[in-house]
């Protein structure tokens, strides 16, 4: 939220090994509108 801000993009890294991945839904929701840059480590 701290990027947001302070008007910066930022790179969130899912952890996608979790059971209710509610990480991915945010991440998903915040890149759609072009707050942050959503990536994966696979």
């Amino acid at each position: 939220m701290e990027c947001m801000r302070a008007k910066k993009k930022c790179i969130a890294v899912v952890n996608e090994s979790l059971m209710d991945n509610h990480q991915n839904e945010l991440v998903s929701a915040l890149s759609k509108k072009g707050l942050i840059v959503k990536s994966s480590i696979a």
